[in-house]
């Protein structure tokens, strides 16, 4: 697992949108999640292969390496949309002029046109993620199923199809001996919470497949939640985490409550002609909510990333995409499998202290 990982797969050139190699460094063309999902021969394949390409159409968006030229075409609808409604606006709209009232119903429409088109079209606008096919038997050019191949002397699975190799080691968690249905600890839904970080996320395992990733309010619940010595094993690991962005969540907590306490103040001793906090109840109300949201902000976990999480559940020899534990092979640092998930982690060096 030496060369295994996502930069093995994609590397970019400077000036150039990224290169998608195999493991014996020939350039892959990967299909689209669609051509992908739609090749499954047999009822566990195909079920397999839907589950596989609904989780990589919902992060698609987030990963540059699974765009194509051709995903770009939504961003003219919204161009387009921004101008009509320009065209719209103001106090002699150009677009009114020459169609009337029927002008103000073209901006509404084209939006609603690319939001659904957006929804319909994403599997066929975005790329599969090679890592991600590999570990799950797959092919990552052309999505053709590994199964009964054999590793050549280089230890690599050459595809029949299309011809593209991938190391044996990659195949973590192969479709026709893996169960399909894994647990992992439910994202907890918290008021403002989604302002800031999205309820699920995604990380890169050490072969560079992409799984569910534990997030900072996913091990906060954990801690919070757990009793005995799950807890206290989980309250442990949100200590580590907890001073990690600790000076920018108070100053924002900070400048945040303040903000809501001046502005409702003002508006309600008149400052402020253009508010309508007229009333010292409303100005009250709009400044506990400001305290209630900073509140949130000091509590939550925001300027925590992925990353961190990542780096101190491998720490606790923790999984970071299921939770479960994971077993050391040796002490120094090494690669290990979770046999939960079938996610792969870097564990550092053993503490012998």
């Amino acid at each position: 697992m030496g060369d295994a990982g996502e930069k093995a797969s994609m590397r970019r050139v400077l000036g150039s949108p990224p290169r998608l190699l195999d493991d014996r460094a020939r350039p892959v063309s990967p299909v689209s999640i669609a051509e992908f999902v739609r090749a499954g021969s047999s009822e566990q394949e195909t079920g397999v292969r839907t589950d596989l390409g609904r989780w990589l159409s919902k992060i698609a968006p987030r990963r540059k390496s699974m765009k194509r030229s051709s995903t770009h075409a939504a961003s003219w609808i919204g161009g387009a949309a921004v101008v009509l409604f320009i065209l719209t606006t103001g106090g002699q709209p150009w677009l009114v002029r020459m169609l009337g009232s029927y002008a103000y119903f073209f901006p509404p429409v084209i939006i609603a046109v690319f939001l659904a088109l957006n929804w319909r079209a994403r599997s066929r606008l975005y790329l599969a993620h090679p890592p991600s096919l590999v570990a799950q038997g797959f092919c990552g050019q052309c999505g053709y199923s590994l199964l009964d191949l054999l590793p050549a002397e280089d230890n690599c699975i050459v595809c029949p199809e299309c011809g593209a190799a991938w190391r044996k080691e990659r195949l973590t968690w192969a479709w026709w001996s893996s169960p399909r249905d894994v647990s992992r600890p439910a994202p907890p839904s918290r008021p403002f919470r989604f302002v800031f970080y999205p309820r699920e996320s995604e990380a890169p395992d050490a072969a560079g497949r992409l799984v569910p990733a534990i997030t900072p309010s996913m091990v906060q619940d954990c801690a919070e939640s757990s009793q005995g010595n799950d807890g206290a094993h989980w309250r442990s690991i949100w200590a580590e985490l907890r001073p990690i962005g600790r000076l920018g969540r108070a100053v924002t907590s900070i400048v945040t409550a303040a903000t809501a306490i001046v502005l409702s103040v003002s508006g309600a001793l008149g400052l402020w002609p253009a508010m309508t906090m007229a009333s010292i109840v409303l100005g009250a109300l709009v400044s506990a909510l400001g305290v209630a949201f900073a509140f949130a902000l000091w509590r939550g976990d925001l300027y925590m990333v992925r990353e961190d999480v990542v780096r101190v559940l491998t720490q606790h020899e923790l999984c970071p995409s299921c939770a479960q534990q994971l077993t050391r092979v040796v002490d120094d640092e090494h690669v290990v499998a979770c046999s939960h998930c079938g996610s792969t982690w870097l564990l550092p060096a053993a503490n012998k202290s």
